[in-house]
């Protein structure tokens, strides 16, 4: 996840300059949140997963030199306080394990959780890394077999479509998705805001 991680930094740093606070959801290894924490300076990341996952994931961010800007919330992102607002929520690779109402749900907490607008700053994002198929289900090939391996691997998962991942954003109160493809992996990255201010990515589709 290195690659993906460094890329989705490299995005939200030019494009979220502002960014002071960050959750990093299911934060595993925790390197997206680490990755972004080395370009924004003057960021501090809270990384959420279960005790023993997140203890980890901080011995990574001490080794990357972030340690004093990183903190750990233990728990389940359906259940624990999530501690916001947050300018940023990261959810990568963590929707296409459950079905749509639960990821409505799940993104409602985020909507929840994030920054409101004020004056000119806007809301707080969501930022969601997924593979992608497209609207007939079998390519481009890596997403298509990701959806296979999802409907094999998990009791009602499943690789979305960037317009269903979109609509279960409008619905959980998280509009003006921006979509975009996330350079130098096969996956897509959506940014979705709290309030009604325009998105700083361009739409573009899927890959």
């Amino acid at each position: 996840m290195r690659p993906t991680a460094e890329s989705l930094a490299e995005t939200l740093s030019s494009r979220e300059p502002a960014a002071l606070r960050v959750l990093d959801v299911a934060a595993g290894h925790g390197l997206f949140g680490i990755e972004l924490a080395k370009r924004l300076v003057n960021a501090r990341v809270t990384a959420l997963d279960w005790t023993a996952v997140v203890e980890v994931a901080y011995e990574n961010a001490q080794a990357a030199g972030v340690g004093a800007r990183f903190q750990t919330r233990a728990g389940s992102a359906f259940d624990a306080d999530l501690g916001g607002p947050y300018d940023l929520i990261l959810v990568p690779n963590f929707l296409h394990h459950f079905d749509r109402p639960t990821c409505v749900a799940f993104l409602a907490r985020v909507a929840a959780n994030l920054s409101e607008a004020q004056g000119d700053r806007p809301g707080g994002a969501a930022v969601i890394v997924e593979y992608t198929p497209d609207a007939s289900r079998i390519a481009p090939p890596v997403p298509a077999l990701f959806a296979l391996t999802m409907l094999t691997a998990t009791p009602a998962g499943d690789a979305y479509t960037a317009d269903e991942l979109a609509e279960m954003c409008d619905r959980a109160g998280l509009h003006d998705v921006a979509i975009a493809p996330l350079a130098h992996t096969q996956q897509t990255l959506l940014l979705a805001r709290r309030s009604g201010a325009t998105a700083k990515l361009r739409t573009a589709p899927s890959p």
